[in-house]
């Protein structure tokens, strides 16, 4: 008897996948393998949701280096939804790892940002955009301290290492932004709690941070 279920049991599945085979079409195959490939690299690539309104991305950047010796580019750009006191810390990191046979030194220049409705191009933006300086522009450097010591919150974008060996050195990148819910300055905490809650009434699809952010390899 049971040899017998046994059998019965095996030609219904056969019968069932002969069924399936009947209706399975290449194209599905093929479908089926790219959603496959699509979802592993999109999950390789971005990290998920942190908390609300605030997202991070993790990205790899492997640096190989040409011939030539031409230093590699890059670029982040960073938006934040919306800024307010006690706000859970943004953080953006991008790893660089040197697969080259020679050491790289990293380093990177703020082109452009925007906070609320102040706005930054960098001297180093102008070049970029092919753009003359103009009067009152700040270096990248001026402008990461600003972003650091000026507002309430920090804005802070740093590089783990300068220069990391051939092959399998590594460096992390990290933006950060943060906003104390007592930052010590109860007028700047009120005056741009104030100014972020009107931005994001006014304009509620736009981020009240944005930046662009040049990363820099070269061969050493």
């Amino acid at each position: 008897m049971e040899e017998e279920k046994k059998i019965t049991n095996e030609q219904k599945w056969m019968t069932t996948w002969r069924r399936f085979k009947k209706h399975l079409k290449l194209r599905h195959i093929l479908i089926l393998i790219f959603l496959l490939m699509f979802n592993a690299y999109a999950w390789f690539i971005y990290a998920t949701e942190v908390s609300t309104g605030v997202t991070a991305h993790v990205r790899s950047w492997k640096i190989l280096f040409s011939a030539d010796d031409v230093p590699i580019v890059d670029y982040i750009d960073i938006d934040v939804a919306d800024i307010y006191p006690g706000m859970p810390d943004f953080l953006h990191e991008l790893k660089a790892y040197n697969k080259s046979e020679a050491n790289a030194r990293v380093t990177f220049e703020i082109l452009s940002v925007r906070i609320l409705d102040e706005e930054y191009t960098t001297k180093e933006g102008r070049v970029h955009e092919k753009q003359e300086p103009q009067e009152g522009d700040l270096t990248s450097e001026e402008l990461a301290t600003k972003l650091k010591t000026e507002y309430p919150f920090i804005i802070d974008i740093r590089v783990s290492e300068e220069e990391i060996d051939a092959e399998y050195g590594e460096a992390t990148y990290q933006i950060r932004v943060s906003w104390e819910y007592e930052s010590g300055d109860d007028e700047l905490d009120t005056e741009w709690g104030e100014k972020a809650y009107e931005f994001l009434e006014n304009n509620p699809e736009t981020p009240s941070i944005s930046m662009r952010i040049r990363v820099i390899a070269e061969q050493v």
